[in-house]
This record gives C-alpha cells, structure tokens and sequence, in this order.
C-alpha cells in the first residue's frame, strides 16, 4: 500500500492505494481509502502529506518484514520436506542474472535492440538477432569463450535469455554480423555522439595490438584463402582507382571491377600474403611467434570510449596499414579538426604527412636517442624546462622547440612542434632498467654466451668484438653512460590540423590552437587508456585466444568484443556519476557471480535464494589479517561486494536475499510471468 494523489474533477484528492494484478497479469490500483482533498488537508497541516507516508510506508515495511518471515518458515518446511525425500545429493541449480544489466545498457544507452528488431523485419532470419547478439556480448563479459561453450552456458541464465536458438543460428550470427559491422558500429557511435557529443573526436587515440589463435599451421600453410578475400580485393582495386595507381576504366559505371583492365603486376600484388591470407605468423605484442595472428587496429575518443577498429592479417605492417585505417575512418565518419594521438612506433614523416593531408593533427612519441648532438644538449638542460604542475614544480618538466623539421629516410621533411619532458619517476624507472640489464649482460659473459652486431634490449650494453657470435668482453661504459644521462626523458612531435570548422560547420584555416603548450606535454600519456582498452579485450573480454578460423567470424567475434568494451565502458561512467570507481575486471566478477537458486515450493509457489561469492575480499590486502578484513569491512573501508552499485548504475537492484518471482522480476526489471518463464527448462528438472 502507498500513498497517492489522485485527480478527480478540478480538486487532487489523497487516497490510499493498493497495488494488485488482475486476471491478465497487468498492473493495478485500487483504493483502500480516501483522506479527502489535497488542499484542505495541506491547509490544516502542511505537513500531512509526508505524514501519511511516513505511516503507511512504516506499515509496508512491516508488511515486507512478516513476509520475509513468512517466507523463511516456508523454506524451512521445504527444507524439511526435500531431506525426508533423500533430496539432499541433487543441489539446488544456480541461474544468473547478470545479463540483465548487460541488456540495461543495450537498449537504454545502444538502443541496439530497435537496430537488430529492423534488421529482423527487413530479412528472412528465423532466429531472435537481437536476443542472441545481446546474449553473445554478455558472456564476453561475464564468461567469454568459444561459440560452443557460450551456446552451451544457455541453461545457466535466469529468463532463458536465447530460449529456441540452436548453435547453427549462433554461427549464422557471426555471418550476420560480419555484413552488419559498418552499420552497427555507425549506429553505436551516433548513439555515443548524442550522449557524448560531436566534441568527443576533438582527440583520438590510435593503436594496433594483434592476437593469437591456438593453432600451429597459418592459413597460408593450410592454404586456407580468408572468405572475404572477394570483397578485399574490390576494394582495393577501387581504391587504387582513386588514388590514381590505376586508370579509370578498370571499373565500369557501377564500380564493378574489369579484371581483364588489370595490369599483370598488379593481380601480383592482389595475390601477396596480406590480402589472400589472414591468420599469419608476425611480430607478436605477447611473442607468440609460434602461432599464427590477426592485427586489430583500433581508434577511441577522447573519453576512452571506442570509436572503431580494423582487423589485418597477423603479418600485415601497422606501420604501412595506418593509412588504411585513417581512409577508412574519414570515408565513415568524416572526421576532420581533431588531433590523432599515437605510439612511436607509427611515427614517420610519410604517416604525419598523411595525416596533415587528411585535415588531421597529430601528438606521437619521439625517439630521443637519434635527435644529433645539438638538439639533444638543449634537452638536456634543465634550465629551459617549465613545470607541468605548479603544485609540484620538479616532478613533471616540459620544454617546447618550436617550428622543428623532422626528416624522413627518403629525404622528405615535415615542419612540427617537439614538446621534450622530464619526469622522475621515469628517470628512477629507466635507470633501474639500466641496473637489471647490466646485471643480465655480467651474467651473459660469465656463461660464455655469444651475441651478434645487432644489439637490443640488454644486448646493447654488451662490450664485444666487431662481427658475429662474439664473446661479451664486459659493460660498455660509453654506451651505459650516454643512456643514463637520458634516464627520465622523453618526447612528443605534435601539429596542429591544417583547418577548423566553427559550430555551424564553415570550415576556415586553423586559427585556434587544439591543444596548448602543457596540454601537448601531457595529453600523449592519456594514450595509455587505449593500452588499457587492449589489456580489458584480451583479459576480461576474451580476444584472445580466437577459436574461429573463417575470416568472417574472426571480425564478428572482435566486433562482440568491441560491443563489450563499450558496454563494460558505459557501466563504469554510470557508476563515475554516482563517484563509484569500479574496474573492468570487478564488472565481469560481480555480474558474473550474480546468482539466484530456485526453490520450488509447490506447484504455484516458488522463492528465489540471492547468491554470491565474495571472493575477492583479499585481492591487494594479501598481507591483513582475518581480524584486520573484518575490522576493515564493519568500518566500511572496504566492501564485500560492488554488485549494488553496478547494478544500480544499471538501473537495477539488488534482489533480496529471498524474494518472490514477482520482486525478482522489478528488481531486474524484466516480467517473468510465471515460475517457467524464469528457469530454464534444463534447470527445472533439478527441482522437480
């Protein structure tokens, strides 16, 4: 019962109400009582509103506590019953509800479900899309796996979320998803942009990681061309087109490609192991040079949300694939007055020129050890340095050379800003570095290990004769000192795009800088939120390893990813808004571990045991002991669980420990109308 204003005529009366279902399931009210109208009342007492609450949300509270008891005799009388019935070796089954913040997310902030429901309408699917892609990005998130293992964890969600859905429909998705990628990602950004807003491209980061697949032969080896390989080369024909490489009429008015119009030398190149191949054995980010890889090149806007990737074959450059990526990224989305944000391992002169090129800036990393004699003394004096914090003026340094040339291997040139910084942390990091390598390069020598002309990592300290497998004579001092007097520094190459574009879009040469002298020095190490959003895909999110081999699914699956990061991503800004932190790997765990037990107590009564395993009490706190955890969380220190709070960011609650079908169903805000609709039916032949 509650207490409610109702109109009637020109006058608001005060009535308690009483919630009830009727014959159809549907949500009623009906009056227990009237206390007449709205302004006499207040005019008597201003107060008598908040009073009538206060006493009749005491006696709905009474209400929920004898029912709480009600409840737990019931169980005990059920308990009773199953031991007398030699119940006791069948355990309860769990089911989980974590999903069901998952699904918050996709049609309250995606509104992914309207999407999936006209791609639906629009083909001949026999299937729920929508249900089983959502279902598919849940358990990346809560348990990711292979197709198989996800399609048979079906029975384990509360609501049977893909009820009729067979593993052959679970493959047909990932087909489904392949051709609906540029479509879904479009749709998922305009969506970001409207919570967000257009400004979210002011920076963007970009970074390439790759992947491993558990298997021992490549592609190429199996002779395994990737399905898409059609696709591949029309686009690359069109884009050879464009760029002039090819004459015009190797397409016809359509755009078809005319095969017999290609020169010789190109079809060569169309048939090269990047385009026919695609898991291929590369450089591996986790040197797992022993299998076979794909690359994913991915961008994110300046709130660490993703804005888009690509996949390559494992032995495609990312150096030579950054301006694929960047076309790519401008054909969809137009992206122009932003600055792109990069490692130093896509820098040169030829990809900060195309991005000029493509009314883009660029902030990347710079090596400090090839800069010459000249402008490595001006880095070293700290004297031009300028405090990145005033609040603590020695800890972060920055100078900036401005109007600065940098030069390429084949003679071109391009005119930037070099912003160089010092920090002390990184100094004490760099020089400790310095002291395990020397460590490793003495122990090298007195195991007599030989080392060839090109040094790296802790090699380079080595002292050795010129030429191949030679001994270690010692340390090279003049090697050791010159990197120690570089402990601590780094650098950044920046520019500005080319043009701005006010707010109603007029575009005009730049005039207004993007970024300023300290912003420059310290937005580049905002490029470890991307670092960030790899390690969550790998970790939490299960990109790796893949255990699909056509080239189709290996892009679906990383587009499931890319939704999970996203989803995983939202949750934790909605949670920042109400100043709780949370961590991608505290969303899989507590979601994950989100349960309930049915218990059947007769045919038409059931109640649903909340259950949870905390156990991540000791994660950080392995040196406490039990008294001090216990001491910390009666204190309020730390917590035994975040669910709560992920779940009420979700727009969820949390479900009583003991609740009735219908409570269940408000918290997760979800209708289950009746105990069938709830339990999948696997599960239910436990309680029978």
């Amino acid at each position: 019962m509650f207490i409610g204003i109702v109109t009637g005529g020109k006058y608001k009366y005060v009535k308690l109400l009483e919630g009830y279902r009727d014959e159809n399931g549907k949500t009623r009210n009906r009056v227990v009582k009237t206390f007449g109208r709205l302004d006499v009342l207040l005019k008597e007492d201003p107060e008598a509103v908040n009073k009538l609450k206060a006493k009749y949300n005491g006696q709905h509270k009474e209400k929920l506590e004898l029912q709480q008891k009600q409840r737990l005799k019931d169980l005990e009388e059920t308990l009773a019953f199953q031991v007398n019935q030699s119940r006791v070796q069948s355990p309860l089954p769990l089911l989980n509800y974590g999903h069901f913040a998952v699904k918050q997310i996709w049609e309250e902030d995606l509104a992914l479900d309207r999407k999936f429901k006209y791609v639906q309408q629009t083909s001949k699917l026999k299937f729920d899309l929508n249900s089983l892609v959502r279902y598919l990005v849940a358990g990346k998130i809560l348990e990711p796996g292979s197709i198989e293992k996800t399609f048979r964890r079906k029975d384990e969600y509360l609501g049977d979320p893909i009820k009729d859905i067979t593993l052959d429909n679970c493959y047909d998705a990932y087909t489904y998803l392949f051709n609906l990628k540029e479509d879904i990602i479009k749709w998922v950004n305009r969506r970001m942009n409207q919570s967000f807003g257009t400004g979210r491209t002011r920076l963007l980061f970009y970074d390439v990681t790759n992947t491993y697949f558990e298997t021992t032969m490549s592609d190429k080896e199996k002779d395994y061309e990737r399905s898409d390989f059609a696709e591949v080369l029309i686009d690359t024909v069109k884009q050879a087109v464009i760029s002039e490489e090819l004459p015009v009429d190797c397409l016809d008015r359509e755009g078809n490609v005319i095969v017999e119009n290609l020169p010789a030398a190109f079809i060569e190149k169309l048939t090269d192991d990047k385009y026919r191949y695609f898991r291929m054995r590369g450089p591996s980010k986790e040197h797992r040079f022993d299998l076979p890889l794909v690359s994913i090149a991915l961008v994110i806007d300046q709130n660490g949300i993703p804005l888009d990737f690509q996949v390559y074959a494992g032995n495609a450059s990312e150096f030579a694939k950054m301006p694929e990526s960047i076309r790519k990224l401008k054909e969809k989305y137009d992206v122009e007055d932003a600055v792109v944000v990069a490692d130093r391992g896509l820098n040169s002169v030829e990809n900060l020129t195309m991005l000029n090129g493509n009314n883009l800036g660029f902030l990347m990393a710079q090596k400090v050890t090839k800069l010459g004699e000249t402008l490595t003394k001006k880095m070293l004096d700290r004297s031009r340095y300028q405090p990145l914090n005033s609040e603590v003026p020695d800890d972060n340094l920055y100078q900036v050379v401005s109007d600065w040339e940098k030069s390429g291997g084949n003679g071109s040139k391009i005119n930037c800003t070099l912003v160089f910084t010092f920090n002390k942390k990184r100094q004490k990091r760099d020089q400790a570095i310095l002291k395990l390598w020397q460590g490793i390069v003495l122990a090298k020598k007195q195991a007599g290990v030989k080392i060839g002309p090109r040094k790296t990592g802790w090699a380079c300290l080595a002292k050795t004769e010129n030429g191949k497998d030679q001994p270690i004579l010692g340390i090279d001092e003049k090697v050791l000192q010159n990197k120690l007097a570089l402990c601590g520094y780094a650098a950044v190459v920046y520019k500005e795009s080319p043009i701005q574009a006010d707010k109603d879009g007029v575009v005009s040469e730049r005039k207004n800088p993007i970024l300023k002298d300290a912003e420059i020095a310290g937005t580049y190490h905002r490029l470890n939120c991307i670092e960030d959003c790899f390690r969550v895909m790998k970790s939490n999110l299960g990109l790796r390893p893949m255990y699909v081999f056509n080239s189709k699914h290996i892009i679906a699956h990383c587009l499931l990813v890319y939704l999970a990061l996203i989803t995983v991503r939202l949750i934790q800004n909605r949670a920042e808004k109400s100043s709780v932190h949370v961590t991608a790997e505290e969303i899989s765990t507590c979601l994950r571990e989100a349960n309930v037990a049915p218990l059947l107590l007769s045919e038409e009564r059931s109640v649903f045991a909340t259950v949870e395993q905390c156990s991540n009490l000791r994660k950080g706190l392995e040196r406490q002991s039990t008294s001090e955890l216990v001491e910390m969380i009666k204190s309020g220190k730390i917590k035994t669980s975040k669910t709560p709070e992920i779940l009420e960011a979700c727009g969820l609650k949390m479900p009583n420990r003991f609740c009735s079908l219908p409570e269940l169903a408000r918290s997760l805000k979800t209708k289950f109308p009746d105990f069938n609709s709830a339990v999948p039916t696997l599960k239910r032949l436990d309680l029978l």
